[in-house]
C-alpha cells in the first residue's frame, strides 16, 4: 500500500457515525494531512538509501543481513554522509550524462 492507497481509505471510510466522532474526525483529518506531506515530498524525493538496501548490499558481499546491527548502519550512514559531500559534483555528471543520451 502506498500514501495514494491510505489516503484514499481514509477519504472513504464512514467513520463519522462512530462514538465520539469528534476526536476520530481529528485524528482522522491530522493523518490524512501527514499523508499528503509524505505525497508531496515523495514527489520531491531524488535519493533515498534505506536500512534495506544496506542490507542488500551486504548480502551481495556475501553477508547474512542479520551481521548488520544498528550501529554498524550508524557507521554506514556516516560514512556514506561523508562520501556524498562532493554530492552536487555527482548530480551535475549525472544530468550531462542524462542529457547526452
Amino acid at each position: 500500500m502506498d500514501y495514494d492507497d491510505a489516503l484514499n481509505i481514509l477519504d472513504n471510510w464512514e467513520y463519522r457515525e462512530l462514538p465520539d466522532g469528534e476526536r476520530i474526525i481529528l485524528a482522522i483529518d491530522k493523518a490524512k494531512q501527514s499523508l499528503r506531506e509524505c505525497i508531496e515530498r515523495e514527489h520531491e524525493t531524488i535519493f533515498v538509501l534505506t536500512r534495506e538496501d544496506v542490507i542488500e548490499c551486504a548480502r551481495e558481499l556475501g553477508m547474512p543481513g542479520e551481521v548488520i546491527p544498528d550501529d554498524v548502519l550508524y557507521q554506514v550512514r556516516n560514512g556514506v554522509d561523508s562520501g556524498l559531500e562532493c554530492w552536487s559534483h555527482v548530480v551535475k555528471e549525472a544530468i550531462n550524462y542524462a542529457l547526452k543520451n
